[in-house]
């Protein structure tokens, strides 16, 4: 090429009687310059007593495969019906660019809704505004573009525990990272466990003196109570096995 200077074809005379079953192989590597294109190549060889032997080949030529680490996090692994989980989804490109990178997270039962208008996306530190994300159900994909090397893309975002279903449950949450120059999709994840709420029981214990005579008897009360609004105790069970031997209990 005149004006790049770049070789784009060559003819090797060989100087070369080929005799029968014989070979010739030639060696060249070509430098592929722009993502996106197929390179085709046409080869052909000639000789003075024989036919024109010709090939071809295509080649797809595409970014370099970026390398990205995917890591999910939660405030707090335990959360009761009503409280707020809040999620850190961080995305880390290492040495080569990724290009039109999607972060996806679509697993969260409807049980537990995210706050869709509080996401938080940061690039390198700095808030992002004007990234397209699109909303399904309870889920979201941010389109987070392109990342170019040792850039750090972090999302953040709510969601309330509200179904009481989701009780005595270990949820996960996981995200989804595509992007066009990675092999394969990644995926992190998050748990946090939703305790059943067992209602407290407090318990007294009173005696009706606090000195006697040896012989006489003395009387305990243990009363065990459970707040208002704490719903059923099943099956409860008192026990004291804390009186020396010479205190025989009347049962």
């Amino acid at each position: 090429d005149e004006e790049t200077g770049d070789v784009i074809g060559f003819e090797l005379v060989t100087n070369t009687d080929l005799p029968d079953e014989g070979t010739i192989t030639v060696t060249y590597d070509v430098e592929t310059k722009v993502a996106g294109t197929i390179l085709g190549n046409k080869v052909q060889a000639s000789a003075d007593n024989a036919l024109d032997g010709v090939d071809d080949h295509e080649v797809r030529i595409v970014d370099p495969c970026a390398e990205v680490t995917l890591t999910k996090t939660v405030d707090d692994e335990q959360k009761r019906v009503g409280d707020t989980a809040t999620y850190t989804v961080t995305a880390s490109v290492a040495d080569h660019p990724a290009a039109n990178v999607v972060i996806c997270d679509q697993s969260l039962p409807e049980g537990m809704p995210v706050d869709l208008r509080g996401i938080v996306v940061e690039i390198d530190g700095v808030r992002v505004d004007d990234l397209t994300i699109d909303v399904e159900d309870n889920g979201f994909a941010v389109h987070l573009g392109d990342l170019e090397a040792g850039s750090v893309a972090t999302l953040t975002y709510t969601a309330q525990v509200r179904d009481e279903g989701l009780q005595g449950q270990s949820v996960v949450n996981t995200a989804v990272l595509t992007s066009d120059t990675l092999e394969d999709p990644l995926r992190a994840d998050a748990y946090v466990t939703i305790p059943l709420d067992e209602p407290d029981i407090s318990l007294h214990k009173s005696v009706d003196r606090d000195t006697i005579p040896v012989g006489d008897t003395v009387t305990y009360t243990i009363e065990a109570a459970v707040a208002e609004e704490a719903g059923e105790v099943l099956n409860v069970t008192i026990g004291d096995a804390s009186l020396p031997d010479a205190m025989h209990i009347d049962m």
